[in-house]
């Protein structure tokens, strides 16, 4: 295999994965129902039981997304070589990204100021 159809496949291969660590980045969606349910409990320990079942994936889900962010800027640097058949996985992939880590950070603020304010 030549080297450009080898450049070829490596850019597609990491588009796919900046795809794939991108939806994976949206895990902290999964957490919200945790914190509605962390914040509408009166006991101290139902709301940390629920506080610590919304953090388990809204954690995972950023490890993720920084994953899908780094992915992207390899992506980025050969694109600038070559051109990626796959882009639009690998911008659908930085968005998804984006939006976990924004949701992330809300979640880890709710949660921290629910946990030592109230």
């Amino acid at each position: 295999m030549n080297d450009s159809a080898a450049a070829k496949i490596k850019i597609i291969r990491n588009s796919l994965r900046c795809f794939g660590c991108g939806l994976l980045g949206l895990l902290p969606l999964a957490g919200i129902p945790f914190l509605f349910l962390s914040l509408s409990e009166d006991d101290r320990d139902a709301a940390v039981f629920f506080a610590f079942l919304c953090l388990t994936p809204t954690l995972v889900g950023i490890l993720f997304a920084f994953l899908a962010l780094i992915l992207s800027g390899y992506v980025r640097i050969q694109q600038k070589k070559q051109w990626n058949p796959a882009r639009p996985y690998s911008l659908i992939g930085l968005a998804t990204a984006a939006i976990g880590i924004g949701v992330a950070f809300v979640i880890v603020t709710v949660i921290t100021y629910r946990l030592t304010v109230a």
